[in-house]
């Protein structure tokens, strides 16, 4: 998974479904060559757009946000989150 060093990641650890977003990173990110100029702000305005809009259908179901069970990947963190939620307890 993309957790790597996330901040997601103790959440996802635990069991609590947890996103990370990235919008890229330079081949230079953190060295001394990188600067604001090379960013993509339009890119970086259709990330936040699509976060938003994200945030707000999960806002707006009914249903909590589960693991993705047919993703082998997710196997820790659905056993964190049964572990973790009581039965009868979404």
């Amino acid at each position: 998974m993309y957790y790597g060093r996330t901040d997601s990641r103790p959440l996802a650890e635990v069991g609590v479904p947890a996103l990370t977003l990235s919008i890229g990173m330079a081949p230079d990110y953190h060295l001394p060559s990188d600067e604001w100029q090379k960013l993509d702000y339009d890119n970086m305005a259709k990330l936040a757009r699509a976060a938003a809009l994200g945030v707000y259908r999960l806002a707006e179901s009914a249903e909590a946000p589960q693991w993705n069970g047919q993703n082998p990947q997710t196997e820790s963190y659905r056993r964190a989150r049964e572990k973790a939620v009581k039965p009868g307890v979404k």
